[in-house]
């Protein structure tokens, strides 16, 4: 799914989305038409606001999830929530809603940037 096609599926327009993401309309632009790639940061807040899986957004073959990871120093994204997320969503699988599972992996991935920030801040405290 293209971050276009998340911004029709949530009947918003780019102006609302930018709205919603704290950006500028000219923003989502560069983004939907390829004239930017978005931080994968971005990629988690648009699939959030547009309430959909961010995992839809990375099919898209515009992005690259590799160069996604690398921009945003997320290397071990792939090898940390997703394989967390991957054995939860097998184990409930069958007591919870899609969109239940969603929800868990949005919290999941919440987890993970407190977790990253939280180091980020205790190096800064720890440097200064």
């Amino acid at each position: 799914m293209t971050i276009k096609e998340a911004r029709k599926k949530a009947g918003l327009t780019q102006a609302k989305l930018a709205q919603k993401m704290g950006c500028t309309q000219k923003d989502i632009s560069r983004w939907e038409n390829g004239g930017r790639k978005p931080k994968y940061e971005t990629l988690c807040k648009i699939a959030s606001v547009c309430n959909i899986n961010f995992f839809y957004l990375l099919t898209n073959s515009k992005i690259n999830v590799e160069q996604i990871q690398k921009l945003s120093e997320f290397s071990l994204y792939t090898q940390t929530c997703s394989k967390i997320f991957e054995q939860i969503k097998i184990m409930l699988a069958d007591t919870c809603t899609t969109q239940q599972l969603s929800k868990i992996e949005e919290a999941i991935n919440a987890a993970y940037f407190a977790g990253k920030n939280s180091i980020k801040s205790t190096n800064t405290t720890s440097q200064k």
